[in-house]
């Protein structure tokens, strides 16, 4: 099957499948540029996930059969106000009401308590009492996407306390979605601190009437509002999204905010990422085409496009090959974009450094600078990624300095080095000082595993109920899982299997797995661990194998160097990744060596392993260093950061 299918079949998004492929939950293939999954495998993790075995998948992983609501408390001026929503959310859910309808009347409910209109008993329940035409059109025309209500629940709707905050209609909004449903639009609230520090950083492109704003997935108008705060005109703003509701309130939103000015909001219902796909709403005229001078928002991660719409995607945007919904909407971002003009996304991680995302980043690297790369940590309830704003200046620029923004600390770095990336990796983890640590290592570093190396996946068994043994029985012998690995010896084993290779899903050559030296190592972990194994032990398939056949170094000094401070340093450095891929391990440099120095470390590797005495590994560490000309203070540092 491939992603497509199994994403299909299992409910979530494809995001999500990829998301456990890498972090082992699914085994997966590479077909050309695809993933390929065996059918058994996704109908036994289906079954898993239904019964409830797979609990952390039921419950955290598939949102999208969640039918839990949240409050965006941080949007609200007084935490008191959670009672008022809880309220509206139990009434709507008790009574089934449609929920544009509920929106309609909880909108009318506002504009009384601003005193903005006042209520009628006939349809459609209100009169306008302020000289703006348009408001009442906006409404009007509302009213009649609503369906029929019986007249008690009109009242109780009109009745309810609305509390007194920026877009609370946007806040009841999403408070009545699903959690399943906005993982499905891909919607969920930016915090209020995120948009405005954005506003803050680039309000002086505003500065001129004739400068114009885009949220092309605008939902309810968060970052239009923001910026509303300075602009003269709400003309200058302008805002698509595909849900209706949204931006029936962003509109009326912006009308509040300018309620003195009459005017058609610059809202559309649209499909920003398809040209031809435009619905204008409350008769607002010619669709723009103009180019604009801030193109800002928080784009759908994941958003699984249906065929006929990713037929045109493919047409339109023949770079994209992920078929990720954010590498669309920056691609698209970018083509509405002035000269000299600033796009800032709130993105996922995997923006980063994620191979599948290098045609993006590539885009992004082709014709245009970075200016900043902001960490916003996981500010999204229910999701569970580190997320990070990106903002990009349309045009080249020599010697381009991107700023990085991580907690506390700020610093720059040469946009170049994510252009001499492999893949276009947006290395951000590097400041200078790490810098100076990287290009030490790397001038010293002449070898590298990936011509001096042979690779093998542990065992994937396809029923590790029936093949993987609690106890040891005749013709067993231990298998390890990653979880048994610790640096250069394995744990007392507690898993058993009968090595009938035939019988068993996946398998690499035998001699591999009784190769007279390997290394085994636990692939979903920040940190490495290396075992030193001259035993011929099996390892199931969170346990993967290199073994290295440098003429010059020993796999036991390999070991050494992959455990040391100083290669971890480099690795959490060059990949922050959750999962040492092999393609990491291949980039990692090993020096020229002595053949005493290397008779040193060999030595210190059997110490420890037979007494299991750190001390040994400080002087490991002492060794590597000196192997790589790191002086004490670089030491220190790297120290430092490994402990943070």
């Amino acid at each position: 099957m491939n992603l497509t299918q199994v994403a299909q079949y299992l409910g979530v998004s494809s995001a999500t499948i990829r998301n456990w492929i890498k972090t082992g939950l699914i085994i997966a293939s590479k077909s050309g540029r695809s993933f390929v999954i065996e059918r058994d495998q996704v109908i036994s993790l289906k079954n898993k996930i239904d019964s409830g075995e797979i609990d952390r998948l039921s419950k955290r992983a598939n949102k999208k059969a969640s039918t839990e609501n949240f409050i965006p408390i941080e949007k609200l001026n007084n935490k008191n106000d959670v009672s008022h929503i809880n309220a509206i959310i139990y009434l709507v859910k008790k009574y089934q009401i449609d929920i544009n309808t509920a929106c309609y009347y909880l909108s009318v409910n506002l504009l009384k308590s601003l005193s903005l209109a006042e209520q009628m008993k006939e349809k459609p329940y209100f009169s306008i009492k302020h000289n703006h035409n348009n408001l009442s059109q906006l409404l009007t025309d509302w009213f009649a996407s609503t369906v029929d209500i019986d007249l008690s629940l009109i009242e109780q709707l009109q009745k309810l306390m609305i509390p007194n905050s920026e877009d609370i209609l946007g806040v009841i909004y999403q408070s009545l979605l699903s959690v399943g449903k906005k993982s499905d639009l891909g919607s969920y609230y930016t915090p209020s601190n995120i948009v405005k520090n954005i506003r803050d950083d680039y309000k002086f492109k505003m500065d001129e009437a004739t400068e114009k704003v885009l949220d092309p997935c605008c939902g309810t108008g968060q970052f239009l509002l923001d910026f509303s705060e300075c602009v003269e005109s709400p003309k200058s703003l302008y805002g698509y999204d595909i849900d209706e509701i949204a931006v029936r309130i962003a509109s009326l939103n912006l009308i509040l905010k300018f309620i003195n000015q009459d005017f058609i909001p610059n809202i559309s219902v649209k499909n920003s990422l398809v040209s031809e796909s435009v619905v204008p709403l409350f008769n607002q005229g010619k669709e723009n085409s103009d180019k604009f001078d801030l193109v800002v928002t928080n784009p759908p991660w994941g958003y699984r496009f249906q065929e006929v719409v990713l037929a045109i995607l493919k047409k339109q945007y023949p770079n994209i090959n992920s078929q990720e919904s954010y590498s669309y909407f920056l691609s698209s971002a970018l083509d509405k974009t002035k000269d000299d003009g600033i796009v800032s996304f709130i993105l996922p991680e995997s923006i980063l450094n994620v191979k599948a995302h290098r045609d993006i980043r590539k885009l992004i690297l082709s014709n245009n600078r970075i200016l900043k790369i902001v960490s916003l940590g996981k500010p999204f309830k229910t999701v569970f990624t580190n997320v990070y704003r990106i903002d990009i200046q349309k045009g080249r620029k020599i010697n381009n300095k991107i700023t990085i923004v991580n907690e506390n600390t700020s610093y720059q770095i040469d946009q170049k080095q994510f252009e001499d990336n492999e893949d276009n990796t947006f290395s951000i983890f590097t400041n200078p000082k790490d810098s100076e640590i990287l290009d030490k290592v790397f001038y010293k570093g002449k070898f590298y595993l990936k011509e001096n190396a042979e690779w093998a996946l542990g065992i994937v068994t396809g029923n590790n109920k029936k093949y993987v043994l609690s106890e040891q029985t005749t013709g067993s012998e231990p298998i390890y899982k990653g979880k048994d690995l610790k640096k250069y010896t394995f744990k007392n084993p507690t898993n058993w299997i009968v090595p009938d290779f035939e019988k068993f899903q996946q398998v690499a050559p035998t001699h591999k797995y009784r190769a007279k030296e390997k290394l085994v190592y636990k692939f979903i972990s920040k940190k490495l661990s290396f075992v030193y194994d001259d035993q011929q032990r099996l390892t199931l398939n969170s346990a993967n194998i290199v073994i290295p056949n440098f003429k010059h170094i020993s796999t036991k000094t390999v070991s050494a160097l992959l455990n040391s401070s100083l290669f971890q340093f480099i690795f959490a450095k060059k990949f922050n990744s959750v999962k040492i891929l092999k393609s990491h391990l291949e980039a990692l440099p090993f020096p020229e060596m002595e053949s005493n120095t290397n008779d040193k470390l060999d030595t210190l590797v059997d110490n420890y392993i037979e007494s299991q005495n750190t001390i040994y590994l400080a002087e490991i560490d002492s060794e590597v260093f000196k192997i790589f000309d790191i002086d004490e203070k670089q030491k220190k540092y790297i120290y430092e950061q490994l402990k943070g």
